[in-house]
């Protein structure tokens, strides 16, 4: 299917679907003898966020969304068997002194772009609903 990989990068959010995506990434790398890893982007939304969340400062909201970030995705790495695991990461854009700049808007991760311009294969891993 996707042969020559050697690495394989498997971009998870908060979502429920989270852990099939990882599993999918499981069972690529191990038709392809490839390393996964594991990636979750945190970053503000670019809709407002709600009345409460303007009480904390958004850098402070973003520390927060990191630390649940770095347990999720722990929590998901130990379901890799150990030889498949390349590394996990997480990653907070960088952002302007203000706290929120309009880059860091645009530097979210915007799955259809990713599909639409990767200059790799990309697979993406759909939640399953009952039939």
């Amino acid at each position: 299917m996707f042969s020559g990989m050697k690495r394989i990068l498997v971009a998870v959010d908060a979502s429920p679907c989270a852990p099939s995506v990882v599993q999918a990434g499981i069972d690529l790398a191990r038709t392809n003898s490839a390393k996964l890893l594991l990636l979750r982007a945190v970053g503000l939304p670019p809709e407002p966020l709600p009345l409460n969340g303007f009480a904390t400062p958004p850098t402070q909201v973003l520390d927060g969304m990191m630390v649940t970030a770095k347990r999720d995705l722990a929590e998901l790495s130990r379901r890799v068997p150990m030889e498949l695991l390349e590394g996990a990461t997480t990653h907070r854009p960088h952002h302007r002194d203000d706290g929120l700049g309009g880059e860091e808007v645009v530097a979210q991760v915007d799955a259809a772009k990713v599909v639409n311009h990767a200059d790799r294969p990309v697979l993406v891993v759909r939640e399953k609903t009952a039939a």
